[in-house]
């Protein structure tokens, strides 16, 4: 099994971004995200550890997308504190 250098280990990374997003940044995409999320009970508290498995397989797929990580959490921050509030 060859080793890949960390340069294309990067540029794999890069490529399933790209992917990610091509597939999740249409509308019916967007829908099916959100849809997703939604699914996975993803704005709700874990209260069993298959909940919680469940959640890190969404934020696994927000990572793929290039959003979920510590690099954007001020960008996340600001998106978060500019949304409106819903009662529910």
């Amino acid at each position: 099994m060859n080793q890949l250098t960390p340069e294309q280990e990067r540029q794999c990374e890069v490529d399933k971004i790209v992917a990610y997003r091509a597939c999740f940044s249409t509308a019916p995409g967007k829908k099916v995200l959100s849809n997703m999320l939604a699914e996975a009970h993803f704005f709700e508290f874990a209260k069993t550890p298959e909940e919680q498995a469940v959640e890190n397989f969404m934020k696994k797929a927000l990572c793929n997308l290039g959003i979920w990580s510590l690099e954007n959490s001020d960008d996340f921050v600001e998106l978060l504190m500019n949304l409106s509030v819903k009662e529910n």
